[in-house]
């Protein structure tokens, strides 16, 4: 790829290791995309860069968003339809399209389109990260995971999944509970898990550079320079593999570490 070419953020899709049938989760900073296609006098439209992706995996591939909003976890509403994603502008774009539908869970949930969304749709997991939950699912699947403009290593969440998966002694399981209401309109009190921090232990969970290395060298991690914009993409199965075995040996690519204040 020439890295000096511009590509049209209409086509910046096109030149990505994505094929029809793929499931795609998105994790997201676009302001800097933003910026280049102003410069390059294209007005930026979310809406038709969310299409490319569409168009390139076809109705067989699943396309999801995330929808994380933490204010459940202080004891505020969640709203199935209103309540804002805090994962960025393009997520929340795709949680106002009437193609995409959200997942239940009021702190995790995520906008889905295409071939799975009613299965995963209709997940009822309490917790965030369980066996039951849509991150299981995109690790049985070999889910790819798209970071644009943010490196993977400071916007995986995934990684939480395989920590709950293995069990680590620096999370547990807390209860949340708050009134929710859901997609029929019905208000009631519900109660969910996180596997959340210890905050006594000031840490929080951390991911060593090395991990790039080793996940290239396997072939389950691709990077891209597209008009000076990091692009990366994760096979989440091959990637969680790795990750749940460094963190059973106690490997040091994901470890938790302290909080400097």
């Amino acid at each position: 790829m020439d890295e000096k070419k511009y590509f049209s953020y209409l086509d910046i899709i096109s030149q990505l290791d994505i094929s029809k049938n793929d499931i795609i989760l998105v994790s997201s900073d676009i302001l800097k995309l933003l910026i280049v296609s102003r410069e390059n006098h294209e007005i930026f439209d979310s809406n038709k860069f969310i299409d490319t992706i569409i168009n390139k995996i076809g109705d067989g591939g699943t396309l999801l968003f995330p929808a994380y909003n933490w204010n459940f976890c202080n004891g505020k509403t969640f709203d199935y339809y209103n309540t804002p994603s805090n994962a960025g502008a393009l997520s929340n774009v795709a949680l106002k399209r009437k193609d995409f539908k959200r997942t239940k869970h009021p702190i995790h949930s995520l906008s889905v389109w295409g071939r799975d969304q009613e299965y995963l749709y209709n997940l009822r997991n309490i917790t965030s990260w369980g066996l039951d939950s849509p991150f299981d699912y995109l690790y049985k699947k070999h889910a790819k995971n798209l970071f644009i403009g943010i490196d993977y290593k400071y916007a995986l969440t995934f990684d939480h999944y395989v920590e709950e998966k293995v069990g680590v002694d620096y999370r547990y399981f807390k209860n949340f509970e708050a009134l929710y209401i859901d997609d029929n309109g019905l208000k009631k009190k519900k109660l969910y898990q996180m596997y959340a921090r210890d905050l006594s232990l000031n840490i929080k969970t951390v991911i060593n550079p090395k991990l790039d290395t080793i996940l290239l060298e396997n072939g389950y991690y691709k990077k891209y320079l597209i008009n000076g914009i990091y692009f990366g993409l994760i096979d989440l199965h091959g990637a969680g593999n790795i990750m749940e075995k460094d963190i059973r040996e106690k490997g040091g690519l994901i470890y938790p570490g302290k909080i400097i204040n």
